[in-house]
């Protein structure tokens, strides 16, 4: 049986794209449908749903995912999830007749929340918290984006940051993570910023193909 909660986020979505401000586009599929905002640079700006059971009403959730660091998916450590202020709904019925304005109102909230959240502001908090003692650092978890930012918006040499990057996905045992650091080191190592960022280029672009996504091209 087809899952009508699937088929009437995908319907809102679309809707919801066709009449907010800007361009926006469907990315992904099925219950991982996402609505994201374009052009993508180097943060996609997004509104999803998710649930634990196919049969639970699904929360709703938004924000602003840095494409600077490994990409393992979408996610809202800048953003909102359901329910936003105390009293308000944790989940929502989208086959309900006011399930757009429902999904309208929480997309304008989530917005709001990461307005303010651009690449330099972004990078500008994961230096802070860079600089912090690794045992007081709090989530969520930026520092590891400070090496990627770097490079992106040419500010200086990102191998200190990335060696902290390393040190943190090696106690977290998550080689992957450590593989993608210390080759963004030796990239920059062996060709500078140009060799970095063309790593980080073809990092966003597999991110944005597991997206279905088309990205702009760097500057």
């Amino acid at each position: 049986m087809a899952d009508e909660t699937v088929k009437a986020w995908q319907r809102i979505a679309r809707q919801l794209g066709a009449s907010l401000p800007g361009e926006w586009s469907i990315a992904r599929s099925g219950l991982r449908t996402a609505l994201t905002k374009q052009p993508v640079e180097w943060t996609v700006l997004w509104v999803g749903i998710s649930r634990v059971r196919r049969d639970d009403q699904p929360s709703l959730m938004g924000g602003i995912t840095p494409l600077v660091r490994p990409f393992n998916d979408l996610s809202v450590s800048r953003g909102l999830t359901t329910p936003v202020r105390p009293g308000d709904p944790s989940s929502y019925d989208l086959t309900a007749a006011d399930a757009e304005d429902q999904v309208r109102r929480f997309t304008e909230a989530a917005l709001d929340s990461v307005a303010d959240w651009t690449p330099v502001r972004l990078a500008e908090k994961a230096e802070e918290q860079f600089a912090t003692a690794p045992d007081d650092r709090v989530r969520p978890i930026t520092f590891i984006d400070a090496a990627g930012w770097r490079v992106v918006l040419d500010s200086s040499n990102p191998v200190e940051p990335a060696h902290a990057a390393v040190d943190w996905f090696e106690k977290a045992s998550s080689p992957a993570n450590v593989s993608w650091y210390r080759n963004l080191i030796s990239a920059w190592e062996s060709g500078g910023r140009a060799a970095a960022l063309a790593l980080l280029e073809a990092n966003r672009a597999a991110a944005l193909e597991s997206l279905k996504l088309k990205s702009v091209k760097s500057k």
